[in-house]
């Protein structure tokens, strides 16, 4: 018998020191790292120095392609469904999102998650974001996020099919999966791309080059997510009506209904569709510290 919580957490790296960072120091206060798989696609020593202690695994990584994303995915579901056969629930998520459990329900997101019934759930998709007028100082490593930030914005692109118990396969993105899925309000996944102005800008500019091809100086088909491909200031989008309202929880009712009614798209992947306004919010007091 192994004394070995039952959840396996997996990420993926390609240059995302300051992420993965913040991801392990999340992680490893609930779980010891031999629980968690770091996959490695560029800078194999730098990032198992860092993850010591973790499982590692160097993945090749191939010339680009329009199908390159798919087949990342596709490897990716792989191996998570594996691990589901050895652990009791596995969660994957990219390096820059980080999943929390309500204070007021849990205290550790591990012992929530090994709670669940449903063989697939999602939590609640917020974009983290910086208001830099409200929030002038840059992000401080030795001092917890929330509280650095405290603007979030619903989005259901980022209530993405994350936590499984049973075999998956996931479309690019992780954003939908081959399986019916559950909406949990108690936990919130937590998208950090634009949790600070600096970081965001210097990564959106590495992430359009990585995605541009040098011979034509146009975009590359099928690399990268959809935001690696966009030159816009992501930070202006965001609506600031809202920003001093304070919600009792991380819940969006209508994202909720939707969940109940997922659709299936043409590849047998369900999807959740609902319209997000871009309304800045204001965190829950309680949230503060939480990572």
């Amino acid at each position: 018998m192994t004394d070995m919580p039952p959840l396996a957490v997996v990420t993926m790296v390609y240059d995302d020191d300051v992420y993965l960072d913040i991801f392990l120091r999340h992680w490893t206060r609930f779980l010891p790292r031999s629980n968690i798989f770091v996959l490695m696609h560029a800078n194999y020593e730098r990032f198992e120095a860092m993850a010591e202690g973790c499982n590692t695994m160097r993945i090749r990584r191939p010339e680009t392609s329009p199908e390159s994303e798919q087949l990342r995915w596709r490897m990716v579901s792989q191996i998570v469904s594996g691990l589901t056969y050895q652990f009791g629930r596995a969660l994957y998520t990219d390096v820059d999102e980080i999943i929390t459990v309500d204070p007021d329900v849990a205290a550790s997101p591990v012992e929530y998650i090994c709670g669940l019934t449903d063989p697939v759930v999602a939590p609640m998709g917020v974009d983290l974001v910086h208001v830099p007028d409200r929030e002038p100082l840059p992000y401080d490593p030795a001092r917890p996020i929330l509280g650095q930030r405290r603007y979030f914005a619903f989005t259901s692109w980022y209530a993405k099919p994350a936590i499984v118990s049973e075999p998956i396969r996931w479309g690019s993105g992780g954003h939908n999966c081959n399986r019916k899925h559950v909406l949990d309000p108690a936990l919130t996944l937590f998208h950090l791309r634009l949790f600070d102005e600096g970081i965001y800008r210097a990564r959106a500019d590495a992430r359009l080059d990585l995605v541009t091809d040098d011979a034509t100086g146009g975009l590359i088909p099928g690399l990268g997510g959809r935001t690696w491909r966009s030159e816009g200031d992501h930070l202006s989008l965001y609506r600031r009506d809202t920003m001093d309202e304070e919600l009792a929880r991380i819940e969006k009712p209508g994202m909720m209904r939707n969940a109940m009614q997922l659709k299936k798209m043409h590849d047998d992947l369900y999807i959740l569709h609902h319209r997000d306004n871009k309304r800045l919010r204001r965190l829950p007091s309680r949230y503060e510290g939480v990572f």
